[in-house]
């Protein structure tokens, strides 16, 4: 292992940060990117439990490839109404709920926003590195703490 790699596992802390003083707006925001990161883990994991590849989703929600990677990896990735319906047609979910997690409808539901996080919290299981990512990390942590100096 490379040394200094175990200081970019130090978790992020957010002990003493208050949300008091936190706008409105702000808070939606935090909250809506917080649902599409549950909104993409929900999608990978049922697409996952029905055994389905991205293309065969895709072809079932009668949507673009593209637009079920872009759910599934983009935190940035702004669903549109009828994709979320395609996708609670073919998972056989709420879409109104849908719909709030994905961030699309202003939520209410205090106990779903807080499900929601909770959800993308525990929803990416660990997994072992395979050789070929532990060595493209560790490469990469080398140049990280060699500043990147040499071009």
């Amino acid at each position: 292992m490379v040394a200094g790699a175990l200081a970019f596992q130090e978790p992020y802390r957010t002990e003493g940060v208050s949300t008091e003083s936190a706008s409105p707006s702000a808070m939606q925001s935090e909250r809506q990117e917080e649902g599409r990161l549950a909104f993409g883990q929900l999608v990978r994991l049922m697409r996952r439990r029905l055994r389905l590849s991205i293309e065969e989703l895709a072809d079932a929600a009668d949507v673009e490839v593209g637009e079920v990677l872009r759910v599934e990896d983009d935190l940035r990735f702004h669903p549109d109404p009828r994709l979320v319906f395609q996708f609670a047609r073919v998972f056989g979910l709420p879409q109104q709920g849908l719909m709030e997690v994905a961030g699309l409808i202003v939520g209410r539901d205090e106990r779903l926003a807080r499900a929601a996080v909770r959800f993308a919290a525990r929803s990416e299981a660990p997994q072992r590195l395979s050789p070929q990512e532990a060595d493209a990390l560790d490469a990469f942590i080398a140049v990280l703490a060699d500043g990147g100096a040499k071009s």
